[in-house]
């Protein structure tokens, strides 16, 4: 029977590499906002942003003022469109793990930290799924 693993330290646990490949500006905010509050202590944000004008800029640049959460942004040199895009997020990545966020989705504060838990604890398991709700752009289920 092999022996139980113990519960990692805080500060060794991998790091979570939270992508969003963006492009609408709409709900970017939210998403944005909902990976910098996780409940998992070693993430970073990665955005790549495939977008026509500044605004996603500009939200990235007002939402991390203060922010202690590591982030990289990325303003793609020509437009890449949504695999592109997904690829740039990834190569710009450093995390041992991958969240995708889609610039119109949220994450729960504690998604990243019981998806990570299940991978620590279960070394055998190589990919985590989230249970998904839907909304419309008014919040409504």
């Amino acid at each position: 029977m092999p022996a139980a693993r113990e519960s990692p330290a805080v500060n060794s646990v991998p790091l979570v590499s939270i992508v969003i490949p963006a492009y609408h500006a709409r709900f970017f905010q939210k998403a944005l906002h909902s990976a910098i509050v996780q409940s998992y202590p070693n993430i970073e944000v990665v955005i790549c942003d495939d977008s026509r004008g500044d605004e996603i800029q500009g939200i990235v640049e007002r939402l991390t003022v203060g922010c202690e959460v590591p982030l990289r942004y990325v303003r793609n040199p020509q437009r890449l469109g949504f695999t592109g895009n997904l690829l740039a997020c990834l190569s710009e990545a450093s995390g041992e793990y991958i969240k995708f966020l889609c610039d119109d989705d949220l994450l729960f504060p504690a998604c990243v930290k019981m998806q990570a838990e299940l991978l620590i604890e279960h070394p055998d398991v190589t990919m985590a799924f989230a249970q998904r709700f839907i909304w419309d752009a008014e919040d409504i289920q």
